[in-house]
């Protein structure tokens, strides 16, 4: 079992409500608070099953933060720690590092890297979170009865009817990579849309925000959704929707007392599929 090893919030929000109002705060402000955490976050959502390409993130952002504090004592005279590993003028070595861009240099080339795949991995987390919250909108919509229960199959089918989306197999490809986060995705996806909805400004829509600036309103949600996920069996599974062990599970101590769980009311044209495939099976 993986546990995803942060300190707990002082106070966890307790409704989807004041996630999305903290999220919104925070972007007001243009606050990230919590850094440790937002990336931390951001390295288990994008390479959840690469240790490596994670510890090159975190590693990375260190130390842009790292350069960034030297620059700031730099430019206001303040003098740094001195250096008591080594004495005397700086080698060759470390003139030539310096003359080249220094820490920024490797910093920068480092980041634009992965950012290059993270741009091509936000596109993904959007189906994931779009597979996931639909298996749980049709387990709580009542106004449809589906045969065998709620499943992943069922969700991509759904929304394979949206031509916008890429084929099946790209669906299942991209939940089968993120599946063992797929409740962090999910809650992002909610907080960013939401509050896209609430601002009415698309450009809120990344779920990568939501993730830098409020953290503990993202694992929050997650909450509801893992534990809808590893209580809920398709039909004539023996396994839970979310894999019990490899999963990574938000600590139940991130979260409020009462659980909480957004689900969506399906639209009418999902609805009206939903009784077709029913009608089918018979």
């Amino acid at each position: 079992m993986r546990t995803i090893n942060l300190p707990p919030p002082a106070a966890p929000p307790t409704s989807p409500d004041e996630c999305v109002s903290l999220y919104l705060h925070r972007l007001e402000v243009g606050a990230m608070p919590f850094w440790g955490a937002s990336q931390l976050l951001v390295a288990l959502m994008a390479w959840p099953n690469d240790e490596a390409t994670r510890n090159t993130w975190m590693a990375t952002n260190a130390a842009l933060f790292v350069d960034r504090d030297d620059g700031v004592s730099a430019a206001s005279g303040k003098d740094r720690a001195p250096d008591n590993s080594a004495e005397g003028p700086p080698s060759p070595d470390q003139v030539a590092f310096e003359a080249f861009g220094g820490l920024r240099s490797v910093t920068d080339a480092a980041l634009l890297h992965l950012h290059g795949q993270l741009d091509d991995i936000q596109m993904r987390w959007i189906r994931v979170a779009d597979i996931l919250h639909v298996v749980v909108d049709m387990a709580y919509d009542t106004r449809v009865q589906i045969r065998g229960g709620t499943s992943v199959s069922k969700a991509v089918e759904l929304l394979e009817c949206h031509r916008a989306l890429p084929a099946k197999s790209q669906l299942r490809a991209d939940w089968s990579r993120f599946r063992d986060v797929a409740h962090l995705i999910t809650a992002a996806a909610h907080i960013a849309c939401e509050g896209a909805e609430r601002t009415r400004d698309r450009t809120t829509l990344a779920i990568l925000t939501p993730i830098l600036l409020a953290p503990e309103a993202v694992l929050s949600i997650a909450l509801g959704f893992q534990e809808f996920g590893l209580t809920t069996k398709p039909y004539r599974q023996t396994t839970s929707l979310l894999p019990t062990d490899t999963l990574w599970r938000v600590p139940r101590s991130a979260g409020p007392e009462n659980l909480f769980l957004p689900f969506r009311r399906l639209t009418d044209a999902q609805i009206d599929f939903l009784a077709a495939r029913r009608a089918r099976s018979k």
